[in-house]
Formats: structure tokens, sequence, C-alpha cells
């Protein structure tokens, strides 16, 4: 977020920027960003491994996660007013 201000740019205002997976950094400078269901993907994944290792030549599935839009300072979305159906408001 400081290089766009370093040309002159405002964050938000002339850039909007978000980020992934919501870490605590992202909180700290008011980036919005996308929440993925961290412990979730990871429990899941140590259940399909140890699946895997007792039934090797079981088909591989896939599981889809869906994300949250956390909306925070840094991209300038009129909060009142966003076209985002699914997302989530972060505390100003």
């Amino acid at each position: 977020m400081s290089a766009p201000r370093q040309h002159g740019a405002k964050v938000p205002g002339d850039v909007a920027i978000a980020s992934l997976d919501n870490i605590e950094v992202a909180e700290q400078f008011g980036l919005t960003t996308m929440r993925q269901p961290m412990t979730e993907i990871g429990k899941l994944a140590v259940e399909k491994l140890i699946q895997r290792m007792k039934h090797p030549s079981a088909p591989p599935s896939h599981i889809n996660f869906l994300p949250k839009l956390v909306v925070r300072a840094s991209c300038g979305v009129n909060k009142m007013y966003s076209p985002v159906e699914d997302f989530v408001h972060a505390k100003d």
C-alpha cells in the first residue's frame, strides 16, 4: 500500500488494493481481503491424507471452499451501496 502512495496515488481513490488470506497485517493496515477457511482446509487435508494412506487406490476427491470478502479501507467501496452480496464488513 505504500508503493502507490510514494508515487502520489491515493489508496483508496486512485488505486484500490485487496489481498488474500486475511492475514493479521491486513487487519492492521485496513486492507480489504478474501478470507479463506484455513483451519477447515487444514483439517480436511489431514483427513484426506489419512484416508489416502489407508486406501491408496481410492479415486481423488475435490472439495470447494467459499471465501468471504472482508471489506476494509483499502478498496474504497461504499459499504452501504456495494454490489458485492456475500461479504463481511470489517469493524472500522
